[in-house]
C-alpha cells in the first residue's frame, strides 16, 4: 500500500506518531457513506474504538491513482497496478500509538476492466514475499536511515492480502527502532476493486484476530 511513513517525537508523551499519506484528493466529501463502504458502526473492537468527532471519520473523493502493492527489492520502485476514480473512507482509532482504518473503492468503466485489473493485481502480489530496505529520506540514500520492510502476501478466499511490518534504522534516536505495520486486503466487487487496510504506528505487527477482522470487513 502506497504511503509515506512520517515518524516524529510526540510532545510530552514521547510517543511516535505516524501519518499515512495517500493519493491526491478531489474533494473532502461531507456526505453520507457511499453504499457498500464501512462506517464507524462496522469497526470491530479488536481493531480499536473509532475516535469521536467529524474530523476522525472522513469521506474523500479520489482521482485515479495507481494502487501500490509492495517494494520487491532495495532501491527499486514500488510495484503498482493501475487504479480508477472512487471514494476513500478513513477512520481514526483509539489504541496504542497512531491507528487508522481505511477503505478505498476504485470504480472502473467498461466491461471486465475491474476483473482484468484484479487478475493483474493477484499475479503481481505473488512477488510480495520479501524483506527489503527502503530509505527514510526522499533522496534515496540508505546511509541517512532506512526502513526494513518485511512483506508477506496470500489469499483469503478470493481476496488478496498483503502485510508489511517496518522497523526504522536511523542515527536519530527519536526515530531509530520505531515500528509500523500495515495490513491490506484487495477484493473484487462487480466493477470495483475495494482496498481495506489498517495502519498502526507504534505496533510491530497485526494479530491474527486483527487480520481476520480486516478480512471480514473486505468481504
Amino acid at each position: 500500500m502506497t504511503r509515506a511513513r512520517i515518524t516524529m517525537a510526540a510532545v510530552g508523551a514521547g510517543l511516535l506518531v505516524g501519518l499515512s499519506v495517500l493519493a491526491p484528493t478531489i474533494a473532502s466529501a461531507k456526505q453520507a457513506t457511499p453504499p457498500g463502504m464501512i462506517t464507524r458502526a462496522d469497526v470491530p473492537a479488536v481493531l480499536g474504538t473509532p475516535k469521536p468527532g467529524k474530523d476522525n471519520y472522513t469521506i474523500t473523493g479520489m482521482y485515479p491513482v495507481d494502487m501500490g502493492l509492495c517494494t520487491t527489492a532495495t532501491s527499486q520502485p514500488e510495484l503498482t497496478v493501475g487504479g480508477a476514480a472512487g471514494w476513500q473512507i478513513t477512520i481514526l482509532l483509539t489504541g496504542k500509538g497512531y491507528r487508522e482504518l481505511n477503505q478505498r473503492m476504485s470504480t472502473f468503466g467498461g466491461d471486465g476492466a475491474a476483473s482484468s485489473t484484479f487478475d493483474q493485481l493477484e499475479t503481481l502480489a505473488r512477488q510480495c514475499n520479501v524483506v527489503v530496505r527502503t530509505p527514510i529520506n526522499a533522496d534515496g540514500n540508505l546511509s541517512d536511515g532506512y526502513y526494513t520492510d518485511t512483506t508477506t502476501t496470500g489469499m483469503s478466499g478470493d481476496n488478496v492480502w498483503i502485510s508489511t511490518n517496518s522497523r526504522a534504522t536511523s542515527k536519530d534516536p527519536k526515530v531509530n527502532g520505531s515500528v509500523t505495520t500495515t495490513y491490506t486486503v484487495y477484493s473484487l466487487q462487480d466493477n470495483a476493486i475495494m482496498q481495506t487496510w489498517v495502519y498502526f504506528n507504534g505496533t510491530r505487527t497485526t494479530t491474527p484476530a486483527q487480520r481476520a477482522a480486516v478480512n471480514s470487513l473486505a468481504s
